[in-house]
């Protein structure tokens, strides 16, 4: 399910945007008008599902961190982890980038310039098929930080034109009693991965040193390596 297009605002205020270059759609117009029906001061994380796109937005300080992706099942936790996964990659990032007093006073597409290639970047990260491994261990991880606020509505409610989408929330609440079990499994998890790994570049050396050998039996005459010999 990949993410298409992203950005980041304050309110109604869009300091940076991207959008896949071969993504079509009015996505630019949509994400204004779910932006005008939000509060920055509702933090939390919420996902509204149009047809076959799916909008994730996390707001956390009064900024807006949002997604959009292109198919998936609108109930299927798996679907919403890895936009959320992205949307809090780019959070760190735009933090560690800018001041609070910059997030607060940037006025509209001031920091795209800066940033738009940035969200490019992970966009095309958080797309690869590397992210699998890393959702994993954020699954395992997110288990033990905190309990999820639920919240379910449908959008038809806050919009004004009758747009047909829903509002969907996940949600996940663990008891801390059971911290360390899965601490126990992300520490399984990482160690089947690093062994998956070691295993893996070890067929690739038995490849080539068989490669190898075959060769060097082809140019000495054969198995006693007569020619070389001689």
């Amino acid at each position: 399910m990949p993410i298409i297009y992203s950005l980041i605002s304050r309110g109604r205020t869009v300091l940076a945007e991207h959008q896949l270059p071969d993504a079509t759609g009015n996505f630019p117009q949509v994400t204004r008008l779910i932006l005008s029906k939000i509060s920055p001061d509702d933090s939390g994380k919420r996902t509204y599902v149009s047809d076959e796109q799916t909008f994730h937005y996390e707001i956390i300080e009064g900024l807006t961190y949002l997604c959009l992706t292109d198919g998936g099942a609108a109930g299927a936790t798996s679907s919403h982890r890895i936009p959320f996964l992205f949307l809090e990659d780019i959070r760190r990032r735009f933090c560690g980038k800018y001041d609070e007093d910059t997030r607060l006073s940037a006025i509209a597409f001031s920091l795209d310039s800066e940033f738009s290639p940035v969200l490019e970047s992970r966009m095309d990260y958080f797309d690869g098929d590397d992210i699998g491994e890393v959702d994993a261990i954020s699954r395992v991880q997110n288990e033990i930080e905190s309990v999820k606020e639920t919240m379910v509505q449908n959008i038809e409610n806050i919009l004004e034109r009758g747009e047909k989408i829903e509002l969907l929330v996940e949600s996940t609440d663990r008891m801390n009693q059971q911290a360390f079990v899965y601490e126990r499994s992300t520490r399984r998890l990482e160690r089947t991965m690093y062994w998956r790994k070691v295993r893996r570049r070890a067929c690739y050396a038995a490849m080539l040193v068989a490669v190898v050998t075959i060769v060097a039996m082809s140019g000495c005459g054969g198995i006693d390596f007569h020619r070389c010999r001689n």
